[in-house]
């Protein structure tokens, strides 16, 4: 059975130093046969505002050699996340040619910064 392996990383862009207690990103499952769907999970259990970024994606998918093979559209709008919020994006594990992506790793990266820190 091939399967794909997912590994989900935070990425706080802006205040490096900033905590990311409380902030939670995950893809469920974690390993996946090939062409299974996939969940990508953010939950701000923090106290503070999340924000993704303006025209760029709200997470993107990287292969092992560090080349992104997929993201969802890019958002219009600043995106608020207020402390108590989880969202959920599904992730058919193709490529931007809609090809199935091969078995392997991969990484699931997101990008956002908090209030304090616009």
């Amino acid at each position: 059975m091939r399967i794909l392996v997912l590994l989900a990383i935070l990425i706080l862009l802006t205040a490096p130093l900033a905590s990311t207690q409380g902030v939670s990103f995950t893809v469920r499952p974690a390993v996946a046969p090939s062409g299974q769907p996939v969940i990508v999970i953010l939950e701000n259990k923090s106290l503070t505002t999340l924000y993704l970024y303006a025209n760029m994606p709200p997470w993107s998918v990287y292969d092992s050699t560090n080349t992104r093979v997929y993201s969802p559209e890019d958002l219009s709008i600043l995106m608020p996340i207020p402390p108590r919020m989880k969202l959920q994006w599904p992730w058919d594990q193709k490529d931007y040619n809609n090809r199935q992506v091969p078995a392997g790793r991969y990484q699931v990266r997101i990008y956002y910064y908090t209030a304090s820190h616009k």
